[in-house]
């Protein structure tokens, strides 16, 4: 589940300089993980040619999975349910 504690890291850290509705940050993190986990699905590394470049892939990613995105949908339902609930 390390997926879903980074979706709740990126929510924190836009949550602490923009002062953005609860549920628009934490769709927004959703949204961009499943955009770069998108991106991974098409082979975005391999068709620009970056894989030579060890850091970026590390960063955009190279495997595609599914799981990937259930965790992301976990770590955003937990921020939403943390944020809307208990504060």
């Amino acid at each position: 589940m390390l997926l879903s504690i980074i979706s709740k890291q990126v929510y924190c850290l836009i949550r602490s300089f923009w002062k953005i509705p609860t549920t628009v940050a934490a769709l927004s993190v959703f949204g961009f993980a499943c955009t770069i986990e998108g991106l991974q699905y098409l082979n975005l590394v391999d068709r620009l040619g970056l894989r030579q470049y060890k850091l970026l892939a590390i960063v955009i990613g190279t495997t595609f999975d599914w799981m990937d995105i259930l965790a992301y949908a976990i770590g955003t339902a937990i921020v939403l349910m943390c944020e809307l609930f208990y504060i």
